[in-house]
């Protein structure tokens, strides 16, 4: 491995438990079980130390991302889990700290011991305020939950506040996609995330839309739905930095942005992933082999690759399309026709950039 002393790095906590998976979600996770949950949180704070004192000399940690439902970690696990994370690297004086959160979250043991712990960033996986929408998601909280983070803002000093949205789910309509947009604008979140959905082989929504029982939304109208919440966004004041991210000044998601620029990853827990100076890998196999052998990466370390010269050019300039930059044709290799043909790119004179088709198609991801 190269010498990698004086560059940063990505941290990211993977939680893959869910108390019901969503309609859509093909998502490698876990039922929920208390021990298990408690035995992955352990496993995680070994493998940390472990991975830590072969990786983390000499490297700066910008941000950290707690992803999947760290909610369902009990918050003195999720405390310790943070207080190793500092004692095992070293962070940047100015490290961004994100959790993802669903409306349910915000008991005062889960807000104030990620706060004190240095969580900055809180992003709500709220995805629809419509009810209908949120039925056909078969969403694993109560409808009526968003007012707990009524009371988590008015209760605690939560610096960052950021919702995740789709748009694209069958039945959805510009007037509902516009309430669920002015639903979470009502908190005056510095950030929002709107993806388009996927109906992906093997999920119960795309069982449901092949057998006609409801009705897949076009991907014109994605677009239209997305180009409806670009006007509205930009209007009051927030900037499209990446296809599905928009923020006001100086509160876009650091781990994202970084991410996409090519800086190197290391992932904790179940099914995280990571990529270090060209060596990819995703901690997999199964959950039980994981909190057996957390600390022993030959063992967990699943989906093993290390990227060639045209791969890591063509991670590049996925993650500069994904920021919506300009990239040279040469630089997607046999990637690029395709995506020309199909309208999710157009040459312009700066080089070749997504469409408004590319974005809610989701074309990139079968090129990440």
């Amino acid at each position: 491995m190269s010498d990698l002393t004086g560059k940063p790095l990505l941290l990211q906590l993977n939680f893959p438990f869910c108390a019901r998976f969503c309609s859509h979600c093909a998502h490698p996770g876990s039922r929920y079980d208390a021990g298990v949950v408690k035995a992955h949180a352990q496993a995680m704070v070994e493998e940390i130390k472990a991975v830590a004192a072969e990786e983390a000399e000499g490297r700066a940690v910008t941000a950290v991302s707690l992803e999947g439902w760290p909610g369902l970690t009990a918050a003195d696990d999720l405390q310790e889990l943070l207080r190793t994370v500092r004692r095992s690297f070293t962070l940047a004086e100015d490290v961004q700290i994100g959790a993802e959160t669903v409306p349910g979250d915000y008991s005062q043991a889960f807000m104030r011991k990620l706060r004190d712990n240095g969580v900055d960033l809180w992003t709500v996986n709220l995805l629809t305020a419509d009810y209908e929408e949120h039925r056909l998601l078969e969403r694993p909280y109560r409808f009526d939950a968003l007012t707990m983070v009524d009371t988590a803002i008015r209760t605690f000093e939560m610096r960052d506040l950021s919702f995740r949205l789709l748009y694209g789910i069958p039945g959805q309509s510009p007037l509902s996609w516009e309430r669920t947009l002015d639903k979470a604008l009502a908190y005056e979140p510095g950030h929002l995330t709107l993806e388009p959905l996927q109906l992906i082989p093997g999920t119960r929504l795309h069982e449901k839309c092949r057998a006609g029982e409801v009705a897949a939304c076009p991907v014109e109208e994605k677009v239209s739905l997305c180009e409806q919440a670009k006007a509205k966004l930009e209007k009051l004041g927030y900037r499209q930095y990446t296809i599905y991210d928009f923020a006001l000044p100086g509160h876009e998601n650091r781990f994202r942005q970084e991410l996409l620029a090519g800086t190197d990853r290391l992932g904790f827990g179940y099914q995280a992933s990571s990529c270090v100076d060209g060596l990819c890998y995703t901690n997999g196999h199964g959950l039980a082999e994981y909190v057996a052998h957390s600390t022993e990466l030959e063992v967990i370390a699943d989906r093993v690759s290390r990227l060639s010269g045209e791969g890591q050019a063509l991670r590049l300039a996925v993650g500069r399309l994904e920021r919506l930059e300009a990239v040279e044709g040469t630089a997607l290799g046999g990637h690029l026709a395709p995506l020309l043909e199909s309208g999710a790119l157009e040459n312009t004179g700066e080089g070749c950039r997504l469409t408004p088709l590319g974005i809610a198609s989701g074309a990139l991801s079968r090129l990440r």
